[in-house]
């Protein structure tokens, strides 16, 4: 994953980031994608399109681990920014 890219995607939804953030995201996202299967990318796919209830908690607990803080609820842009992942 281009470290350089994942940032340009928080600039173009208007999100201030850090380093340490991206990093943080980036290290979450490659574990993500080393992961991936057919359900969780089914999850990603409800979730980009909105249907609710959909079972995101594998996703929010990956990232978690390197941001204790981060939540779905409150980083509703910055997941936009995270589904972006390739």
């Amino acid at each position: 994953m281009d470290k350089t890219i994942f940032a340009d995607y928080y600039a173009e939804l208007g999100l201030q980031t850090t380093s340490e953030i991206v990093l943080a995201r980036t290290a979450s996202a490659e574990r993500i994608i080393g992961e991936i299967n057919d359900r969780k990318i089914f999850d990603l796919v409800l979730q980009y399109y909105g249907f609710p209830n959909t079972e995101m908690t594998w996703f929010r607990d990956e990232f978690a681990k390197e941001d204790a803080a981060f939540s779905l609820v409150n980083n509703e842009r910055e997941v936009r920014v995270l589904r972006l992942i390739d």
